[in-house]
C-alpha cells in the first residue's frame, strides 16, 4: 500500500517574483552505486579515462617504433652494411697484395686508404650538420606555429630568438634582425610579434624565393620545348629541380647535403613520372592552358609549358618546407605569380599565329 509520500505530486503554478518562493541550495545527494564502494561510477570513468590514454601512449609507441623500424629501413641498412663490408674487405686485400709486391706501394695504399677514410668522415659529419639545420628548423615552423595558435608571448620571443640565431651569419638580413630587436620588447602580442618577424626578415626572401622559383620554370620550359629527345628532358628536369630545392634551402637557411635533398625527392620523383608522360595527347595541355591556346600551340611549346608548370608546383612547395615560419601576416607566392612570364610566352606566341 502506498503512502502519501509515494503519490506524485500534481503541477502547480506560481509567480517566479514571488516573495514567498525560496530555493533549496543543498546539493543533491549522489545516487547510490551497484558496484562495489561508495564511488563506483567515477571509479570506472576514471579506469575508462586511463585505459583510454593507456591505449592512446600504446598506439603512439607502436606508430613510433613502426616508423623506427621500418622495412625498406632495414633493408637499405642491411644492403648498406654488406656493401661496406665488401668494400672493406677488397682494400683490405688490395693493400695486403701491394705490401707483398713491395713494401712502399703497400705504405702508399695505405696513406691513399686513410686520406679517404678521413674525406668520408667529413663529408659525414657535412651531411649530419646539414640535416641537423634543417630539423632545427622544421622544429622552429612547428613552435611558431603553436605560438601563434596558443597566443603565447614567451613563445613567439622565444621563436624570435632563435630566427636571430639561425640568421646570426647572414650580411643580408643584419638590418632586419637589428629592426626585430628593437621592436620586441614594445610588442606584448604574439601575433604581432610573429608578424613582425616575418615582415622584417622574409618579406625580401620571399620574393627572392618566387624569382627563383619563376626563372627555373622558365628554364625547364624553354629547354624542354626546344630539346629533340625525352631522355634530355628527364636529365635537365631532374637537375633543375634538384637545383632549385637546394638554393631554396640555402636561402632560407637549410643549406642541405645529399641526404638532407632526399626528403624532397619523392616531389621531384612525381614530377618525373608526369614529365616522362608527356606524350599523352592535347587533353592535359587543353585542361591548363585552355582549349582555344591549347589547339593554337605546338606540342613541343605545349609540353614546355606543363614542365614549367610542375617545376614552379614543386617550387612553392618546397618554400612553404623550408620557410622557417609559416605565412602568417605576408601572402604565399601564387602559382600565378610564377608563371606569369610563361603564360605571357605562350601568348606572345599565340598572337603571332
Amino acid at each position: 500500500m502506498s503512502t502519501s509520500k509515494d503519490k506524485p505530486r500534481k503541477p502547480a503554478l506560481f509567480r517566479a517574483d514571488d516573495p514567498a518562493l525560496t530555493i533549496d541550495e543543498r546539493p543533491l545527494a549522489a545516487p547510490e552505486s551497484d558496484l562495489p564502494g561508495e564511488a563506483g561510477t567515477p571509479a570506472l570513468a576514471s579506469d575508462v579515462t586511463a585505459a583510454g590514454a593507456s591505449g592512446t601512449e600504446s598506439a603512439g609507441r607502436a606508430r613510433r617504433l613502426s616508423r623506427v623500424f621500418h622495412w625498406g629501413g632495414i633493408l637499405l641498412a642491411a644492403a648498406g652494411g654488406l656493401v661496406t663490408l665488401a668494400a672493406s674487405l677488397a682494400v683490405t686485400a688490395l693493400i695486403e697484395d701491394l705490401f707483398a709486391r713491395a713494401p712502399w706501394l703497400g705504405w702508399l695504399a695505405l696513406a691513399l686508404a686513410g686520406i679517404a677514410a678521413l674525406a668520408l668522415v667529413m663529408i659525414l659529419a657535412r651531411e649530419l650538420v646539414a640535416i641537423f639545420r634543417l630539423s632545427r628548423i622544421t622544429r622552429l615552423h612547428d613552435a611558431a606555429a603553436r605560438a601563434h595558435a596558443r597566443r603565447e608571448l614567451e613563445a613567439a620571443r622565444r621563436v624570435c630568438e632563435d630566427l636571430a640565431r639561425l640568421y646570426a651569419g647572414r650580411r643580408d638580413l643584419q638590418w632586419a634582425r637589428a629592426r626585430i630587436g628593437e621592436q620586441q620588447d614594445a610588442v606584448f602580442d604574439a601575433d604581432d610579434l610573429l608578424a613582425l618577424a616575418e615582415r622584417e626578415l622574409f618579406r625580401d626572401l620571399d620574393a627572392r624565393a618566387a624569382n627563383e622559383i619563376a626563372a627555373s620554370a622558365r628554364r625547364v620550359s624553354v629547354v624542354t620545348a626546344v630539346s629533340p629527345a625525352a631522355l634530355i628532358d628527364i636529365g635537365f628536369v631532374l637537375a633543375a629541380n634538384i637545383g632549385l630545392l637546394r638554393r631554396l634551402a640555402a636561402l632560407y637557411g637549410g643549406r642541405p647535403g645529399l641526404f638532407g635533398l632526399l626528403r624532397l625527392a619523392r616531389a621531384v620523383l612525381g614530377h618525373l613520372a608526369v614529365t616522362g608522360g608527356m606524350a599523352l595527347g592535347d587533353s592535359l595541355l587543353q585542361q591548363v592552358l585552355g582549349h582555344g591556346l591549347a589547339a593554337r600551340l605546338s606540342a613541343r611549346l605545349g609540353e614546355g609549358v606543363i614542365n614549367g608548370l610542375f617545376t614552379a608546383r614543386i617550387g612553392l612547395a618546397a618554400l612553404q618546407v623550408c620557410r622557417p615560419l609559416p605565412f602568417f601576416a605576408l601572402k604565399a607566392p601564387a602559382l600565378k605569380q610564377v608563371m606569369s612570364g610563361i603564360a605571357g610566352m605562350g601568348r606572345s606566341d599565340d598572337g603571332r599565329n
